[in-house]
């Protein structure tokens, strides 16, 4: 008799089971585990990421309108503070839109902050901090690399499966050296130098070693004065500054006669007024530069021996070499206060509401260089009071629209406490200041001099 064997498992091979279910199901959970906490640090570091992009652009956006923005928000290569990303805590994540009355003005400290009431952004962010570091890469001097930035960012969080980490760095070009441009006017300085003799002593033939020994003087005098005479006199011949001036009366001409309505015409014809009396404004500035040395030799000599001697020189055209150089000083200063006065235009109310914020931007930076150079002139004695208005009246439109801009505007006024160190943080000023405010004074009251006795002697030679 045949016994039927048994269908089914036994104890032992259902226990066998249990424990290879119980380990492959343990080493899934743990695997599923590990995942979604690679998966959740992923998501973080990703986060990480984000309010980095967002601090960059943030520097990114401050420097270009201060140089200085990293010093103006305590950022230095030394910066070991450590920020929260929640609660108003820094200027990165404050004010980021504009959620309550009065509209059109952002309140850093309470429109959007993000605080608990913004979910689920503040439950994502809230375990983030950060720390900025940014150093030159030349501390001193006027080498290039010390117009590049250096910034460091670190954001810090507690992770479930460790500390997490995550860093970035990115160069800025901040310029705070002089540029390496010659401000003078590029003279053919042989060529001016051989007309000298013919076209201002009436002297062809003779060098300027024999014209100084006839007129009792030196070499240098007479060259000095002669390029004063020259460079002036042909700038004030010239077909550009004919030109220049024609197209500053034609596009005020035009300007009268466009409708109030026309703002895309009206904005054009002013910027390009504001252009052309810059563009006289530069060209005069480089004669005043580079005859400014002429000057330097004609206050070291005697110039009065020029008008004795054999040959003496005409008192009335010694006159007119030295005041040619006042009326383009002149011409300077006017040109310089007329653009500033064109670009004023384009932010008033109608002009900058048809641009927009950027283009607005952009002429309250030219705004700003012009009426820095406007208070250095010595003969707008007003120039740094007005300055110092118009900088009240940026901090008051920029506050709670440009945080940036009004960063930038406080910071110059603490600047301007101490014009030294303006001076200093500004070198292009600087270079500027030495001509227009340290030499033109001198030089204007030596011209007053020297065309006084000119006229004096004239009259005594009748």
């Amino acid at each position: 008799m045949t016994r039927k064997r048994k269908k089914g498992f036994s104890l032992v091979e259902v226990m066998i089971g249990v424990a290879i279910f119980a380990t492959v199901g343990v080493a899934f959970l743990s695997f599923l585990s590990q995942s979604i906490g690679e998966s959740k640090f992923s998501a973080e570091y990703f986060s990480a990421f984000i309010l980095s992009q967002k601090v960059m652009e943030d520097f990114s956006e401050e420097i270009a309108i201060n140089p200085y923005g990293f010093e103006t928000l305590g950022v230095d290569e030394n910066s070991t503070q450590y920020s929260e990303v929640v609660d108003g805590a820094t200027v990165h994540f404050s004010g980021l839109e504009d959620q309550q009355k009065p509209y059109g003005k952002i309140d850093p400290g309470a429109d959007n902050t993000i605080n608990a009431k913004v979910v689920p952004l503040y439950e994502i962010v809230k375990k983030f901090q950060f720390r900025a570091q940014a150093k030159r890469l030349e501390k001193t001097g006027d080498g290039e690399k010390r117009n590049l930035l250096r910034c460091n960012l670190e954001f810090l969080w507690d992770a479930k499966i460790g500390k997490g980490q995550y860093e970035t760095s990115c160069s800025f070009f901040s310029p705070v050296t002089a540029k390496k441009i010659d401000l003078a006017l590029n003279v053919d300085q042989a060529a001016i130098d051989a007309r000298i003799p013919k076209d201002f002593f009436n002297a062809p033939g003779k060098s300027l070693a024999q014209i100084a020994n006839e007129r009792s003087s030196t070499v240098e005098t007479v060259t000095a004065l002669g390029r004063i005479a020259l460079v002036t006199e042909d700038f004030m011949k010239s077909q550009y500054y004919t030109k220049q001036m024609k197209a500053i009366a034609d596009l005020k001409k035009k300007l009268a006669l466009i409708p109030a309505s026309q703002f895309d015409q009206e904005y054009a014809v002013r910027l390009a007024i504001a252009l052309a009396w810059y563009d006289l404004a530069k060209a005069c500035y480089q004669i005043v530069v580079y005859l400014e040395p002429c000057f330097a030799t004609l206050q070291s000599q005697n110039v009065s021996a020029l008008q004795t001697g054999t040959n003496t020189l005409n008192p009335i055209q010694l006159q007119e070499a030295l005041f040619h150089y006042r009326i383009i000083y002149e011409y300077f200063v006017g040109s310089i206060v007329q653009a500033r006065f064109y670009y004023y235009a384009l932010i008033e109310k109608d002009l900058a509401l048809y641009k927009g914020g950027k283009r607005e931007l952009q002429v309250l930076q030219k705004l700003i260089d012009l009426y820095r150079i406007v208070a250095l002139l010595a003969s707008v004695p007003t120039g740094m009071d007005q300055y110092k208005a118009f900088l009240g009246r940026l901090d008051t439109f920029a506050d709670g629209r440009n945080l940036y801009l009004q960063r930038m505007v406080r910071q110059e006024m603490i600047y301007l406490q101490d014009p030294a160190v303006w001076m200093e943080k500004f070198p292009n000023l600087k270079r500027i200041s030495s001509i227009v405010k340290a030499r033109i004074p001198q030089i204007l009251a030596f011209i007053k001099a020297r065309t006084d006795d000119a006229v004096l002697n004239a009259d005594n030679s009748y």
